[in-house]
């Protein structure tokens, strides 16, 4: 009996080699996670374990009238809370790991991308998924505290201290995961010329969500983030689309992301400036307060309101910027190859021309054709 030849298996990388922590940071981290649950099951680490996997700072006060099952927790925010920002952050790391080894990789083989288009690919896979998560919770967030209904309560009450069992969570779930893409510039072998792109998206993200959390700005934060969120989903999608070969689909998605792009951007500016400079001046203090968390001051209010204007400003120069390089790249695209083409057999047959008058023979299909011709 005859059998077939084996394939030789690929040479495995050694033992904690930059190659190895590559291909298996997944498994790694998941290791991680499981010994910080591992440890909730034993009496000495429970304690300690249950920092990374519990939120802290609970002040929760059981009602008469409600029963302990259906009461809805509260909670502060405070140093320990950086415990479970880290459990969440090696949990991203997995979640990322598995998306891009199960989906997000075998598309981009099966279409044959390159590493560039590979890179866009999975960063715009990865945000799509982010951006429908946060917006969904963050939205449910918002509809539960009727936030929108009484508008007044974005100013009413500061310092809003006490935070929902669900608003805690979405803000530590932000700044886990956009802490998380920094060390997936390294497992995922990102180009140097793309790092300062990606670093400063998560520097961003990481001092405005943390900044309202340490500042207690968690509604009007939860807003504009929601609203930010849904717009560049918009975009992401449409570049995936774009990647999959569907124009006809991603060309609508580009045209509503131009539109409702434009619109978040006066938004968000409008929304900022009426809760920093109107609503919240309505209790303004006379002095900085740290230690209960008071930062509604003038000079505070001015400056949030000031950077996130600038923001908006300096996002719609980067939108005007990607929409004049799309119109200059539209004919070329539209052209298609058919075009390189068509120039090329042009040049050739000046060429033929040339030698015809010179009393050259033309290029033949055969060497039997060029002696006939001698």
């Amino acid at each position: 009996m005859v059998y077939g030849k084996k394939k030789p298996s690929q040479k495995q990388p050694p033992f904690m080699s930059h190659e190895f922590i590559i291909q298996n940071h997944g498994d790694i981290f998941s290791c991680g996670a499981m010994i910080v649950l591992l440890g909730l099951m034993l009496q000495p680490t429970k304690e300690f374990c249950s920092r990374f996997t519990m939120l802290s700072y609970n002040i929760t006060e059981v009602n008469d009238t409600y029963s302990q099952l259906y009461m809805y927790p509260h909670y502060e925010t405070g140093r320990v809370d950086i415990f479970p920002v880290l459990f969440y952050f090696v949990i991203a790391i997995v979640i990322h790991a598995v998306i891009q080894e199960y989906i997000t990789d075998k598309i981009s083989r099966k279409l044959h991308l390159s590493k560039t288009k590979q890179n866009k690919f999975n960063l715009s896979t990865q945000l799509v998924i982010f951006y429908l998560a946060a917006s969904i919770i963050g939205g449910w967030v918002i509809h539960r505290e009727n936030w929108l209904i009484r508008y007044t309560s974005m100013w009413h009450d500061y310092p809003h201290r006490q935070l929902s069992l669900f608003t805690k969570m979405f803000f530590l779930i932000q700044l886990a995961y956009w802490l998380h893409l920094l060390p997936t510039l390294y497992f995922q072998k990102v180009r140097r010329e793309d790092w300062f792109e990606r670093i400063q998206l998560t520097l961003f993200f990481v001092l405005f969500v943390g900044l309202a959390y340490v500042m207690n700005f968690t509604r009007v934060a939860t807003i504009l983030l929601v609203t930010h969120y849904l717009v560049e989903m918009l975009f992401h999608l449409a570049r995936m689309l774009y990647m999959l070969e569907q124009k006809e689909l991603s060309q609508p998605v580009f045209f509503l992301w131009s539109i409702l792009f434009v619109a978040v951007r006066v938004f968000s500016v409008i929304v900022a400036g009426y809760i920093f400079l109107v609503g919240l001046h309505e209790t303004n203090a006379e002095e900085l307060d740290v230690a209960n968390g008071n930062f509604n001051i003038i000079s505070v209010r001015i400056t949030c309101f000031s950077a996130i204007f600038f923001t908006q400003l300096w996002l719609f120069a980067c939108f005007f910027t990607f929409q004049l390089k799309r119109m200059k790249d539209a004919p070329k695209l539209a052209s298609g190859p058919g075009v390189s083409g068509g120039k090329k057999q042009d040049k050739l047959k000046n060429k033929d021309k040339t030698r015809e008058e010179n009393g050259e023979v033309r290029s033949a299909k055969s060497p039997r054709s060029k002696v006939k011709a001698n």
